[in-house]
């Protein structure tokens, strides 16, 4: 079986669900809406309160949200670039 981050997604209640990383602490909120006949997810980052949470995007699908919000994470935890062979230049 392959991974996906969709493994990842606890249903906090139906139709929300929360993006947990490896030690089980959310990191993304996911959400149904609906807006008319259709249907997307809306993906924003994780924080104590929803005023504080910062947008990542709306979805067609759960897959893609859970994927978006996954690589949001990712990228947050940075990488502040090559490492210095040899110390820093003078």
């Amino acid at each position: 079986m392959v991974w996906h981050p969709i493994l990842a997604a606890l249903e906090t209640h139906p139709g929300h669900w929360q993006m947990l990383d490896g030690f089980d602490q959310p990191h993304a909120v996911i959400q149904i809406v609906r807006r008319g006949n259709e249907v997307g997810y809306k993906a924003v980052t994780w924080a104590p309160e929803a005023a504080d949470r910062q947008l990542i995007g709306y979805y067609l699908t759960l897959k893609a949200a859970t994927k978006a919000a996954h690589m949001s994470y990712i990228s947050s935890l940075g990488n502040p670039g090559p490492p210095i062979a040899w110390g820093q230049p003078q």
